[in-house]
């Protein structure tokens, strides 16, 4: 701001103070100009959609370390452990044994993106799970609630064995709390390795 056309520019958490529509507005303007001028720019902020949408890619700081940088698509499709995994966007993490291609665990046996063996921690993003109207069915599963966005929904899902699931669909569908669903996994999904249990002294 104080230097015409700076080699360099370091925005720490610039959009904060804004409201939500006009921070949108400003941050495609500033990534705008900033393709135009060419300069590069190194963007701090917790907002994880401001990072994604805005930077070419984008670095994790956890406990004071960087864990990862990689352009937004690959950091959210394949993160490198588990730790950014839970921390760059929704994630559910379940306990499954894998089999080279497929892990089995609270969703059934799900195809896996990369071979795995033993136990694992399996990452299934909410978009990539779907619902299907199961009533009268005991072994499916039970949304728990809705979360209605306009452009879209979360639903919070308990499967037969009450292990908890969240979806992310399309606005369309209605779903309520009660209501008896099969859980549909729709796309390969990322299996890390699980820690070791620690024995008792």
């Amino acid at each position: 701001a104080l230097a015409p056309l700076p080699a360099i520019l370091l925005l720490d958490e610039p959009f904060s103070n804004l409201d939500a529509a006009l921070r949108v507005q400003v941050r495609a303007e500033v990534r705008a100009i900033l393709r135009q001028a060419g300069t590069t720019c190194i963007f701090v902020t917790h907002d994880q959609e401001e990072a994604l949408s805005l930077a070419d890619e984008v670095g994790i700081m956890l406990d004071g370390q960087i864990h990862q940088i990689a352009p937004p698509q690959q950091l959210y499709h394949q993160p490198v452990n588990q730790a950014v995994a839970a921390f760059v966007g929704e994630s559910n993490l379940l306990p499954g044994t894998a089999h080279e291609r497929t892990a089995l665990c609270a969703l059934g046996s799900v195809p896996l993106q990369k071979p795995a063996r033993g136990p694992v921690q399996v990452l299934v993003r909410p978009e990539a799970v779907r619902l299907h109207p199961a009533n009268g069915s005991p072994e499916a599963g039970q949304v728990a609630w809705c979360e209605f966005y306009g452009h879209d929904q979360r639903v919070g899902i308990h499967l037969p064995d009450g292990t908890p699931v969240i979806a992310r669909l399309g606005p369309h569908a209605h779903w309520t709390p009660g209501q008896r669903v099969r859980v549909e996994v729709t796309a390969p999904v990322l299996a890390f390795p699980a820690p070791p249990l620690t024995q008792p002294v």
